[in-house]
C-alpha cells in the first residue's frame, strides 16, 4: 500500500482525522453493546456501486488506460475479507452467504466514485478516489450503524503507480477498527495491531491513542518499529497522547527515523510527556534538516521546562530567519519562566527588530522582577520592537505617558490582537486613539472580544 499523506503544521490531533477522514456518530448505547457482545457468528454481506462517467469518443488510450485500472482497483476492494478478519479479533466467526443461521447480519454499502483532474498534455485523468458507505450490525431487533467517507483527491503532478481507492480504503477499514474499539475494548484492539494489513495496524494504533489506557504502551512501542512508515507515525502520536514515560527512550530512537513525518511526531509527543531524559535529544533535533521536526522540538523544550534549552533555543532563535519558527522558540522560552529571564534580556540588544519583537514579548509575558528595568529603559528609548513585543507588560503596568509609544508601535508592527488590546485595556486615551489610528487604515475593530485573554490597564502596579 502506497500511501502517501502531506504533513504541515496542523494541530496534531486534526493531523489524524484529516489522515482518517472518518465519520464522527454518537457512541453506541447500553442495548445496543449487550446485543453485539453476545454476537458469536456473522454473515456478511456487502453491496457496492460505482458512479463513473463514460469516456467520450475521442477519449486518449491514456485514458483508457486509466479508466482500467481505477474501475479494476475499485472492483478489488477486499471488503468481505478485511470485515471477516477484524470482526475475527473480537471472537466473531463468520458463516456463508447463503447460511441463515447466523447470530448477526454485518451490511456493508458501499459506493466509489473517481475523481478526476486535468494534467497538461494528457487530458482529464481520473486519479483519485472518493469512498463513502455505511456499515451495519443487525441483530436480535438492534441495529448499530456507521458511516464511513474518504477522499482522495487527485494529485497535482501525474505519475504511475497510484493507488486512489486503496488509499480511500482506510476510511472504511478506520470504521470497523473503531466498531471493536467502542464495542469489544482494549484487548480486542491489541491483537489487531499485530495485522498484516498496514492500514488496519495504523487505525488501530490511533484509537489506542484514543483510548489512552496504559496497557496499550508496550504494544505501541514495538509498532514503532513497524515496517509502515504510517504505521510508526500514528504509534509516535498514540504514544504521546497516552503519555507514559516508558514511551521515552523509544520515541527518543524514533527522532532518529529516516522518515521526516515520524521524527516530528516522536518530537511532538516527548513534549506531551515532558520527560528530562529527552531535553538533550530534543535539542539535538533542533538542527534537524526538517522544518516541522525543529519546529515541534522547539514546542517541547519549552513544555519540558529544562534550563539546559535555554541557550539552544536563543541560537535557534537567532538563525531561523522565519518568524513563525521564531515564535515558537520564544514561546518555549517563556514558558521556561525565570531560567530564561537573562538570556531574553540579552537578545534585546539584537539588530534585529523581529528578534528584539519576539524576545520581549516573552519576557512581559514572565513574572519576575528582573525583566521591568530593562523593558522601561526600551520604552524610554523609544524602541518600537521592545515597546510592540512586550505591549501587555506596559498595559497591565499602566504607565502613564506611554500611550503614544505604543500607537507608534502599534502602527510599525500591527495586528489585530495588539489593536484589540489597546481598544479594550480600559484606558480611554488609548482606546480612542487606536480607534483613530484604525478608522484611517481601513482596518475594522472588533466589537466583542468576550471570552479573550485582554490586558487591563494598571493591573500589575
Amino acid at each position: 500500500m502506497n500511501r502517501k499523506v502531506v504533513w504541515g503544521f496542523i494541530p496534531t490531533y486534526l493531523c489524524f482525522l484529516v489522515f482518517l477522514n472518518v465519520s464522527l456518530h454518537a457512541k453506541p448505547t447500553q442495548e445496543q453493546l449487550n446485543a453485539l457482545r453476545s454476537i458469536k457468528t456473522i454473515r456478511i454481506e456487502v453491496e457496492r456501486s460505482y458512479s463513473c462517467v463514460h469516456l467520450s469518443s475521442i477519449a486518449s488510450a491514456i485514458q483508457y488506460k486509466i479508466r482500467k485500472i481505477v474501475d479494476q482497483s475499485y472492483s478489488d476492494l477486499p471488503f468481505e475479507e478485511i470485515v471477516k478478519r477484524i470482526m475475527g479479533y473480537a471472537g466473531l466467526k463468520a458463516v456463508g452467504s447463503d447460511t441463515k443461521n447466523c447470530d448477526a447480519v454485518i451490511r456493508v454499502k458501499a459506493r466509489g466514485e473517481p475523481l478526476e483532474a486535468e494534467y497538461i498534455g494528457l487530458g482529464k485523468l481520473r486519479t483519485g478516489a472518493c469512498l463513502k458507505g455505511e456499515i451495519s450490525i443487525e441483530t436480535k431487533g438492534v441495529i448499530y450503524k456507521r458511516d464511513f467517507d474518504k477522499y482522495i483527491y487527485p494529485p497535482n503532478t501525474f505519475s504511475l503507480p497510484f493507488n486512489a481507492f486503496n488509499e480511500a480504503f482506510a476510511g472504511f477499514i478506520g470504521s470497523l477498527v473503531q466498531i471493536i474499539r467502542e464495542v469489544y475494548g482494549l484487548n480486542t484492539l491489541i491483537a489487531a495491531l499485530k495485522d498484516y494489513h498496514p492500514d488496519v495496524r495504523d487505525s488501530t494504533a490511533l484509537e489506542l491513542g484514543n483510548l489512552k489506557e496504559y496497557k496499550a504502551v508496550e504494544p505501541l512501542i514495538t509498532a514503532l518499529k513497524d515496517s509502515d512508515v504510517g504505521v510508526r507515525r500514528t504509534a509516535a502520536w498514540s504514544l504521546g497522547e497516552i503519555g507514559d514515560a516508558r514511551a521515552v527512550e523509544p520515541l527518543i530512537a524514533a527522532l532518529k527515523d529516516n522518515d521526516s513525518n515520524i521524527r516530528w511526531v516522536a518530537a511532538d509527543a516527548l513534549g506531551k510527556i515532558k520527560d528530562n531524559r529527552a531535553v538533550e535529544p530534543l535539542i539535538v533535533a533542533l538542527k534537524d534538516s526538517n522544518e516541522s521536526v525543529q519546529n515541534n522540538a522547539a514546542w517541547s523544550l519549552g513544555e519540558i521546562g529544562d534550563a539546559r534549552a535555554v541557550e539552544p533555543l536563543i541560537e535557534y532563535l537567532e538563525k531561523d530567519k522565519k518568524p513563525s519558527n521564531r515564535a515558537k522558540a520564544f514561546i518555549s522560552l517563556s514558558k521556561m519562566g525565570a531560567p530564561a529571564v537573562e538570556s531574553l534580556i540579552a537578545v534585546l540588544k539584537d539588530k534585529d527588530d523581529d528578534i528584539r519583537y519576539r524576545a520581549a514579548m516573552a519576557l512581559g509575558e514572565i513574572k519576575d522582577m528582573r525583566v521591568i528595568e530593562p523593558l522601561t529603559t526600551a520604552l524610554k528609548d523609544n524602541d518600537l520592537a521592545v515597546i510592540g513585543g512586550a505591549h501587555r507588560f506596559f498595559i497591565r503596568k499602566g504607565i502613564q505617558g506611554s500611550e503614544t509609544s505604543l500607537i507608534r508601535a502599534l502602527d510599525k508592527y500591527y495586528d489585530l490582537q495588539m489593536l484589540k488590546n489597546f481598544v479594550y485595556c480600559g484606558n480611554q486615551q488609548l482606546a480612542f486613539t487606536a480607534r483613530s489610528w484604525a478608522k484611517n487604515k481601513g482596518v475594522t475593530v472588533p466589537q466583542s472580544v468576550k471570552g479573550e485573554d485582554i490586558p487591563k490597564w494598571g493591573s500589575d502596579l
